[in-house]
């Protein structure tokens, strides 16, 4: 362990690594096998925030540390992409985002991947929400359901990574998007000022797909600014649409 130790102090404390320390490593790095997974990500998380995680990463690549760790062994091209990036202001769960996102990882592979290396399950949850708007963040821009879907610190997370991928710094564009945010009539569904059983009593129907389909169409519309998150112009408004 002290083989991954001795890298991430590279990263935290941007320290130097003697010529015969670094020939050890490449000659022992198969003893990181002993290691348990936890321990050897406690390091490696340490070594992703360090101020000079880059350099650090170069020696992971160098002493193939990287093939003893979960899932890595066959990335060398693709932690080379990710040394590319100046990624000094991201925090553990951005930096495992873009380190998926240069690991070309499907949707489906993401928890299998952050499974290996046992990652708790609220920050895979977190890791994978930040990975789906950022993908669909570097297609298009922010449509106003995206920002109410994310919320204001993955809509963060995700255009400090966009700004980092396209090689911006564009300070402006991040407040831009989260002024937007801001400014909605709602921030998530329990704002609205209708619940589930005020939309059955006024069509007198039981629950169903219907409901869900109502209920959302009510709060794209009020997202919109197309209605007023008002019980009576809601009921008003979805009774004008029934009769159509």
């Amino acid at each position: 362990l002290r083989m991954m130790r001795a890298v991430r102090f590279v990263s935290q404390l941007s320290f130097q690594i003697e010529n015969e320390t670094i020939q050890a490593l490449a000659k022992l790095v198969h003893l990181l096998d002993n290691i348990a997974v936890e321990r050897k990500r406690a390091e490696f998380e340490k070594l992703l925030i360090g101020k000079n995680k880059n350099n650090a990463l170069k020696i992971l690549l160098d002493a193939n540390i990287h093939s003893f760790l979960p899932d890595l062994k066959e990335q060398r091209q693709q932690l080379e992409k990710l040394i590319s990036f100046n990624s000094t202001n991201l925090n553990k769960n951005e930096m495992w985002s873009l380190l998926i996102y240069c690991l070309n990882l499907q949707p489906k592979e993401i928890e299998l991947f952050l499974k290996e290396w046992r990652l708790a399950l609220k920050d895979i949850r977190e890791i994978q929400l930040v990975v789906h708007f950022l993908s669909k963040r570097l297609e298009q821009d922010w449509s106003i359901y995206d920002l109410y879907s994310a919320g204001r610190d993955h809509i963060l997370s995700t255009e400090k990574l966009y700004q980092i991928i396209n090689g911006n710094n564009e300070v402006e564009s991040i407040e831009h998007w989260l002024k937007l945010y801001e400014n909605l009539p709602i921030k998530e569904r329990s704002e609205m000022n209708v619940t589930g059983n005020d939309v059955m009593a006024w069509f007198n129907k039981r629950g169903g797909p219907w409901l869900k389909e109502t209920l959302l169409t009510i709060e794209e519309n009020i997202l919109a600014g197309k209605l007023e998150n008002d019980i009576e112009k809601i009921k008003e408004w979805l009774m004008k649409c029934n009769q159509k």
